[in-house]
């Protein structure tokens, strides 16, 4: 059986302390966060779970039903949203025929939305975003576009040199429109990025 995590260990100690020696009770306040806490674990190792028996289902993999499954989660909304499209943009680079309704274009809208929504997850979406852009996909018909200009731009927001996510959703949408109509190649050569030392 797999160790409790220590913030896991030390909320259930909390919850069951109190007994048999001199301590006194815990309040109500600290059994009820232990509670929600564990709630929320056993949700959040349920769900990770039934993503990931779908995305592995023999065929491609059943994308539509991990979407599902995140939709009718307890995951706070702007968490939903990222990991949503993030399921549609990989069932479409993954050649999955069994994917969302969503096109590509809205897969990839909902993570750059999440990335200013409130309550988003620190960091997660500026990373994932400049994945995508840095290293693209490079099996058609299911490839993505790499992009160095819109992929520095989440770098900045990922090692906190910029918050500022909107401008690297204007600039992706400036520059790639239609995700699905640029997936057969990269972003044009004159975008790349040039480095102070080059200019």
């Amino acid at each position: 059986m797999n160790e409790l995590p220590a913030l896991a260990a030390g909320a259930l100690a909390i919850a069951l302390s109190g007994c048999g020696n001199d301590d006194p009770a815990p309040g109500s306040q600290d059994r009820q966060d232990a509670s929600k806490w564990w709630a929320w674990h056993a949700d959040k190792q349920h769900m990770d779970m039934a993503v990931s028996e779908a995305i592995n289902e023999p065929g491609g993999g059943n994308y539509a039903k991990a979407a599902d499954a995140i939709r009718n989660s307890s995951r706070p909304p702007a968490v939903k949203q990222f990991q949503i499209g993030r399921l549609i943009v990989r069932g479409f680079m993954r050649g999955s025929t069994r994917r969302p309704p969503e096109s590509m274009e809205q897969g990839l809208r909902m993570m750059e939305d999440s990335a200013v929504a409130p309550g988003h997850e620190e960091g997660v979406a500026a990373q994932q975003l400049r994945m995508l852009f840095e290293r693209g996909g490079v099996t058609p018909p299911n490839s993505f576009p790499r992009d160095p200009e819109v992929a520095a731009c989440w770098l900045e927001l990922e090692e906190e040199r910029s918050a500022d996510a909107a401008r690297c959703i204007a600039l992706r949408r400036q520059r790639l429109p239609d995700i699905a109509t640029a997936r057969h190649g990269d972003a044009p050569a004159d975008n790349e990025i040039r480095h102070p030392a080059e200019s």
